[in-house]
């Protein structure tokens, strides 16, 4: 019903409609003056219609509703006033338009007034202030209580948004600015890009896998709405997190190939008409297909000590790998800007000259044998040397045998996973059950290609290969599911080879294995009894075994213990009455490309067999 209602009584709908009716009334009055498109060219008056029609969506449409009862649609909000409408209002040049609504005169005097009002405020509207404002309003609003409190206060919220759109338009003014010119400040864009999407990304990754919900406005009516609060918050994280990572990627390319060619346009190296826009877009393009990454399997949230120490490498590495970034674009800033002009910023002209000369400002360019053995070898040895030492002594650990554990073979197949506990009798498929704070080995092997195997949230990927074994250790710290995948690709179906990973107590675990050791008996239902004839009948036994029967085929999955099983397919489905009848009769429907063909069976034999399945636990 939320998203039937668009609340068109909001005070932002007449603030609006002012905003448009006095933008293109100076817009008007500056092409009748000065020629069609002057003064404010019709990309600017595009924009600036885009940019008003985006924030009307924000705040005027279902989305508005929604954003009081989900934290998603929330924040799905806030997205769209400062990464969309903020910039293309910016791009809009409203201030422009507004001034031409005035006589000439006064026009000059607003303009006048306008500077020295700004004046005490220049820090504020630097490119470095702007971006610092920016970060905290973002950070501010979101935290628990201030965002809780504009939830329940109107007058709060209002505030709370006019803020967004304010900071967020001094942060794309910033950043769009330079480049009605080619000024310097160019150069600095990319690096403001880059420092904000950092920030920005960490705070959509701590809302993304933070373990409790961070605000209890929503809990309840998240519940209602299919899916737990938590869920809700997951989502509104990669809605933070995935898209403005993105934007600000795109734009830093787009920034950087603008400075880069207004350089080489004043020193004759670009030749007019010749864009190289569409290869720097390439690697962007290639990280936002990369990004759509899913909740299915994630490391940020390790629950074993294989993964935790996996991700503190991470973290470690990353906070190393952007300080490298953050230090090459201020040495590209420089490097670009004081070669921009030979002679003005102590350069001159070496190209003849066998030694480096002194300009006039008496200083060396920033270069020669120091600052190569520095930056180029020693700094490298000093941060990569450690690195590799944990990294080899972190792989050691994940390998290495331990006391008490419990050891699991897993054979690889296109595409699924063969399972047995040597210790307990027990062959299974694509899930394996361990007990928690205990380690388990997994001796990995393939039947057919290299696979690999990776549960993220308990260890790293190791390699299954054809004809050698691989050991990999895991361990997990809390009870749950968890979700393994084959990284390695290995075919067709290489997104759809999963495996369930159930953590228990100890006492759960040894009652599960004990319960299965035993050979499945005859059903004691009569539709059961007929399924396994029409089991024992059809080509079923030629590829899967069923211990206990004459069933022994090994070329399919077990499925002695299929009715314990979480999903089908390996990961594909899950397991259901509707979804099982769908794999038997035709299972190409569900995974084009296995190796299990459809089965024609009469619908009497077909629910004869499924009722016979579904006992086999």
């Amino acid at each position: 019903s939320a998203m039937a209602v668009w609340p068109v009584d909001s005070p932002a709908f007449p603030v609006l409609l002012l905003l448009l009716a006095l933008y293109f009334a100076g817009v008007s009055r500056a092409w009748l003056q000065a020629g069609f498109g002057k003064g404010i060219s019709v990309r600017q008056a595009l924009s600036f219609v885009a940019g008003t029609t985006v924030m009307g969506a924000a705040l005027l449409s279902p989305i508005e509703t929604l954003s009081g009862l989900l934290f998603s649609a929330h924040m799905l909000q806030h997205v769209l006033l400062m990464l969309v409408a903020a910039p293309l209002l910016v791009l809009g040049a409203p201030g422009l338009a507004y001034l031409w609504l005035l006589p000439v005169e006064q026009r000059r005097g607003a303009m006048r007034l306008g500077k020295r009002a700004v004046r005490p405020l220049r820090g504020l509207l630097s490119p470095a202030g702007a971006t610092l404002l920016f970060a905290l309003v973002t950070w501010l609003w979101h935290l628990p209580t201030l965002y809780q409190a504009a939830l329940q206060n109107e007058l709060l919220h209002l505030i709370e948004h006019f803020s967004f759109v304010a900071a967020a338009a001094l942060f794309w003014n910033a950043v769009l600015r330079p480049f009605g010119g080619a000024g310097e400040g160019g150069y600095v864009a990319p690096l403001l890009l880059f420092v904000t999407a950092a920030h920005g990304s960490a705070l959509g990754l701590l809302i993304t896998v933070s373990g409790s919900s961070w605000y209890g406005h929503y809990d309840r009516v998240a519940q209602a709405a299919g899916f737990s609060a938590l869920e809700d918050q997951q989502l509104a994280g990669l809605i933070m997190w995935v898209p403005p990572g993105g934007i600000y990627l795109l734009v830093a390319l787009w920034a950087f190939y603008r400075a880069m060619s207004g350089t080489d346009r004043r020193r004759g190296g670009l030749r007019a008409g010749r864009s190289r826009l569409p290869i720097l877009l390439v690697p962007a393009l290639l990280a936002l297909l990369g990004s759509s990454y899913g909740l299915a399997q994630h490391g940020l949230a390790p629950v074993g000590p294989g993964a935790r120490g996996i991700l503190l490498l991470f973290w470690v590495m990353l906070i190393i790998a952007l300080a490298v970034c953050v230090l090459v674009f201020v040495l590209l800033y420089f490097a670009v800007r004081g070669g921009r002009n030979p002679g003005a910023r102590g350069w001159e002209d070496t190209s003849r000259q066998s030694k480096p000369v002194k300009g006039r400002t008496g200083r060396l360019p920033l270069g020669g044998g120091p600052f190569v053995v520095l930056g180029g070898i020693v700094l490298p040895l000093v941060v990569l040397v450690p690195l590799l030492i944990w990294t080899l002594d972190l792989s050691a650990n994940l390998v290495a045998p331990a006391e008490d554990h419990v050891v699991i073979e897993i054979e690889g197949y296109q595409w699924w996973w063969a399972v047995r506990y040597p210790d307990y009798g027990i062959v299974d498929a694509n899930q394996i059950r361990i007990p928690v704070d205990t380690p388990v080995q997994l001796v990995l092997t393939s039947a057919d290609v290299i696979h690999s195997f990776w549960a993220p949230g308990l260890a790293g990927k190791m390699d299954l290969v054809p004809g050698n074994t691989n050991h990999l250790w895991i361990e997990a710290n809390e009870t749950g599911v968890y979700t393994a995948v084959c990284a390695e690709y290995c075919g067709t179906q290489h997104a759809n080879m999963r495996m369930l990973i159930i953590a228990e107590p100890r006492e759960s675990f040894e009652e599960w294995m004990s319960e299965r050791q035993e050979p499945s008996g005859p059903p004691v239902d009569e539709l059961a009894r007929q399924g396994r004839e029409v089991f024992m009948n059809s080509p079923c036994i030629g590829c899967h075994t069923i211990r206990g029967t004459e069933a022994q085929g090994v070329s399919g999955p077990d499925l002695t213990h299929l009715a314990s099983r979480l999903t089908l397919g390996a990961g594909t489905v899950a397991n259901n009455r509707g979804n099982l009848g769908g794999w038997v009769s035709n299972s190409q429907g569900l995974k084009p490309g296995n190796l299990m063909p459809p089965m024609n069976l009469e619908s009497e034999d077909l629910l004869a067999l499924l009722a016979y399945l579904e006992t086999l636990e």
